[in-house]
Formats: structure tokens, sequence, C-alpha cells
């Protein structure tokens, strides 16, 4: 597989199987609005930002702020992060990354700091990271070029895209490295039945 300079990972449901730990959150919000999610609702979810999930559910887009503030306040509870679980690849694969050269970062739909808090309570170094972009850092969410964009712009690589490829587990994390001018490898989970790669690992063979 190609070598790159800069790997940029999606988090939730690519790096860690955050599903159930997003659930009760997810419940909790849409609970706002009289509507209770179902079982592949929490699924699909996990593949969205947070307005795609608001228009999949038919919220209107006039509670945004709301339904968004809400959710992302929430979402850093230390209950929430303590739910966090591990694919079988994950803890190796983030370890290996520490331990080596290789430049290396995130760009999630979830805020920065709920990155660091997650990493932080696996006990994995945040800054190790090149760069670590949240929805706190772009207005338009995935599959918008922006969040990886300015990524590039942060980790100084966006005269070098040839060099630079995104790992995720949806359609729109593929739509987003495409529009932003970067390769992507999609990776199979169980939510996720097609991809390019079955572990994480499978990057470096």
């Amino acid at each position: 597989m190609k070598k790159y300079s800069l790997y940029l990972f999606d988090f939730d449901g690519t790096l860690f199987n955050t599903i159930e730990s997003l659930k009760e959150i997810y419940r909790m919000t849409f609970a706002k609005y009289d509507i209770v999610p179902t079982k592949k609702d929490y699924t699909t979810f996990i593949t969205m930002s947070l307005p795609r999930a608001m228009k999949y559910k038919g919220i209107d887009m006039k509670h945004r702020k709301e339904f968004c503030n809400f959710f992302n306040t929430n979402v850093l509870s230390e209950q929430v992060v303590k739910k966090t679980k591990l694919y079988p690849d994950s803890m190796k694969f983030m370890k290996y990354l520490e331990k080596s050269k290789i430049k290396y970062g995130i760009v999630s739909g979830s805020s920065k700091y709920r990155v660091k808090m997650v990493l932080d309570y696996l006990k994995l170094d945040y800054d190790k990271l090149t760069v670590c972009v949240g929805n706190e850092s772009y207005k338009n969410a995935k599959p918008n070029p922006e969040p990886i964009l300015v990524a590039l712009k942060k980790a100084k690589f966006l005269k070098k895209k040839d060099q630079v490829v995104y790992v995720g587990d949806a359609w729109q994390d593929e739509e987003c490295a495409k529009r932003a001018g970067v390769d992507y490898i999609n990776i199979k989970r169980p939510h996720n039945k097609a991809g390019d790669i079955k572990s994480l690992f499978d990057l470096f063979k």
C-alpha cells in the first residue's frame, strides 16, 4: 500500500467504537424534539455530522444551534467518555503510531476536547498528534471539504495533498476527502461492511 507523509483519521467509528457511549446522548438530545431513535438510527448517527442527523430525523434546521450545543455539552461528560470501546486493532495501532515517526492526526465531527478526553482516559498521548481538528474549528461539516482543509492548513500540507490520506468509515468521509483533494481509505467496521481494509494495520502493509 502507498506510503503517505500524513495520515488523517476520522474518530467515531474509525479509531474507536463510540456507538454505545453516544447512544444516551443521542437519546436525550432527540427527546427534546419528541423523537425516539431506533436501534438502526444509532448506528446511522455514528456516520453522520450532527446537522445531518437532524435532517435524517426531520428536525427543522432552525434548531441547529440549540441541538448541537445540547449534544456537545453533554457528550463531554466523564460517564460518556468511559463508555468508549475499543476495536480489536485500536489500542495497538495507536500505541504503534505514538512510538513511530509517522505524522498523523484526527479530523472529527466531534469536538477536539472530547477527542482529548477519550485519549486521556485510554492513556494515549494527545500531544503526539500532528493535528487535531474538531467541530469547533470549522463551519461546514463533512462531506464539505472544510474539516480536512483546516487540518491540512494547520499541518502545513495544503501544497502537499498528494502525500496525505484520510481514513474513515462512512460515505461522507470519502466525499470530504475527495472534495479536499486527498486520497481516501475506507475501513471495515461492524457498522460498515464495505471497506478497503479490515484493520488499521493494513495501512502499512
